[in-house]
């Protein structure tokens, strides 16, 4: 499934003008090469993929993928969740000077990451989940810890988290 929305997006960056219909016998001809680029394209993106995920924690291959922007020569790691991209956000630096050293490699300018809910490489739907409810004592020491940060976004969501409270 990843493969065929690295597709789409190819084809998205590969042109911006309307894309219409073409009779096949065009398509497969020599000067109509746009099913040959698209090949093309998805044929480095998985060489890149192979090159990059090695340099990965393993546990975490499981729960990434891999694009490439072409034009702008972005790095694209699809992720599964938040946690994931976090952990690939601080390694982002470390990552594009191990990519200078590379060969191959060099040509990537920017790494972006991109949360998409998918399980093992599979797209699964996201369900609401219910919230889980907390102790009279641990939303008093959440509250309490809520009250000493000084960030605010955080501050917000951990005053959130304590009023969650088991009736």
């Amino acid at each position: 499934m990843l493969q065929f929305k690295a597709c789409f997006s190819i084809l998205n960056n590969m042109t911006k003008l309307p894309i219409h219909s073409k009779p096949i016998s065009q398509v497969m001809n020599a000067k109509h090469h746009d099913l040959q680029q698209l090949f093309q394209k998805l044929h480095e993106i998985n060489r890149i993929k192979k090159m990059v995920m090695p340099m990965l924690d393993t546990h975490m291959h499981g729960y990434i993928d891999v694009s490439y922007d072409f034009s702008k020569h972005i790095l694209i790691f699809i992720v599964a969740n938040d946690a994931i991209a976090t952990r690939l956000r601080f390694q982002t630096e470390e990552l594009l000077n191990r990519f200078k050293l590379h060969s191959y490699l060099k040509r990537i300018k920017d790494i972006h990451l991109r949360i998409q809910s998918f399980k093992r490489g599979k797209y699964q739907k996201t369900t609401k989940q219910q919230v889980a409810l907390l102790s009279q004592n641990s939303a008093h020491a959440i509250a309490q810890v809520a009250d000493n940060m000084t960030h605010p976004a955080l501050k917000s969501v951990m005053q959130r988290i304590a009023k969650r409270i088991k009736p």
